[in-house]
C-alpha cells in the first residue's frame, strides 16, 4: 500500500508568531503605562505643599502699646444763666474733638427754646471743626454761647485721658485745647502775662419792668465797652395767643435795631405800638445804669 504524501504542519510556526506578537504587545503596553507616571507624581509633589499650607499669623501684629485708644466722653460743668442752665458733653478721639452733645440748654419758655435750638448746632460745629472751646458768641444768645464755651472748656480741662490717646497715636505731646495756655514757653508756665490777662468782660444790666394794658415788658442789655452786644427780652406780653404772636414778631426786630444803633431809639412797629414803646423804655433804663 502506498502512503499518501502530507505537507509539513505550519501550526508551530503560526503559534510561535502569535506568541512573539503577544509578548511584544505586552511589552509595549507596560512601557506605555509606566512612562507618564513619573511626571504626574512629580507635579503633585510640587503642588501639594502650597495647597495644604495654612498661612500663619504675622509675627509683627499690633502690640498692646500700639493699640488705638477708643473715644472718650467727658461731661463738663453746669453753668447757670439768667435763662437756664447749660451743660455739654465732649467726645475725644486721639486728642481730637469728634462730638459735642448739649445735655442741658435754656428751655424755660418758648423764646429760650427757640434760641437754644438755633445756636446749638452752630456752637457744636465750631467746637468740632476748631478742636477747642473757642466758639463764637452768637448775637442774641450771648449768655448761652458763653456758658456753652465754659462748660466745654471744663470738660476739656478734665480730659486727662486725651493725653493717653495722643501718646498711643504717636504724638509727642497732647494738643492744647485752650489758646491762652499756648503762650511763650520760655518762662516755663505755658502762658505769658498778656495771655493770662483776660479781656474786659461784658456787663449785663436789667431794665425796669414797664407795664401797660396788654402786659409787661422788661429787657436786659449786655454792653461791652460802649457797644450793645445783646438785648434779651425777659418779659413780653403773652397773656393770650394774639399777644404772644405779636411779641414773637416784634422782639427780634427791636433787638436788632437796638444792637445796630447802639441805643434805645428803636422803631414803633405798626400793630405793636405799646410793646415797642415799653421795650424802648425798659432798654433805656438799663443803659442809664451804666452812666
Amino acid at each position: 500500500m502506498t502512503k499518501a504524501h502530507r505537507e509539513p504542519s505550519r501550526l508551530p510556526v503560526r503559534g510561535t508568531i502569535a506568541t512573539v506578537g503577544t509578548v511584544g504587545a505586552l511589552a509595549l503596553l507596560f512601557s506605555f503605562r509606566g512612562g507618564p507616571l513619573a511626571p504626574s507624581e512629580s507635579v503633585l509633589a510640587a503642588v501639594e505643599p502650597r495647597v495644604s499650607q495654612t498661612p500663619e499669623p504675622s509675627a509683627t501684629g499690633t502690640s498692646g502699646a500700639e493699640a488705638t485708644v477708643g473715644p472718650v466722653s467727658i461731661t463738663g460743668d453746669t453753668y447757670t444763666t439768667p435763662y437756664g442752665d447749660v451743660q455739654v458733653e465732649v467726645t475725644l478721639d486721639g486728642g481730637d474733638i469728634t462730638e459735642v452733645v448739649a445735655l442741658t440748654l435754656p428751655a424755660g419758655d418758648r423764646q429760650s427754646r427757640r434760641i437754644s435750638q438755633y445756636v446749638e448746632p452752630i456752637l457744636r460745629e465750631e467746637a468740632v471743626s476748631g478742636d477747642s472751646a473757642d466758639v463764637a458768641v452768637i448775637s442774641g444768645a450771648t449768655f448761652t454761647s458763653k456758658a456753652y464755651a465754659a462748660s466745654l472748656q471744663s470738660a476739656l480741662d478734665g480730659a486727662t485721658t486725651a493725653e493717653v490717646a495722643a501718646t498711643a497715636n504717636g504724638d509727642t505731646a497732647a494738643p492744647t485745647t485752650d489758646p491762652a495756655k499756648a503762650g511763650d514757653p520760655s518762662d516755663g508756665s505755658g502762658t505769658t502775662p498778656t495771655d493770662a490777662t483776660p479781656a474786659a468782660a461784658p456787663v449785663t444790666v436789667t431794665g425796669q419792668a414797664v407795664r401797660f394794658r396788654f402786659g409787661t415788658v422788661q429787657v436786659a442789655a449786655t454792653v461791652e465797652g460802649n457797644d450793645i452786644v445783646d438785648v434779651q427780652a425777659l418779659r413780653l406780653p403773652d397773656g393770650d395767643r394774639h399777644s404772644a404772636q405779636i411779641s414773637d414778631y416784634v422782639e427780634p426786630i427791636l433787638r436788632d435795631e437796638a444792637i445796630s444803633a447802639d441805643n434805645a431809639q428803636v422803631s414803633v412797629i405798626s400793630g405793636a405800638t405799646y410793646t415797642s414803646r415799653a421795650y424802648a423804655t425798659s432798654l433805656q433804663s438799663a443803659l442809664d445804669q451804666l452812666g
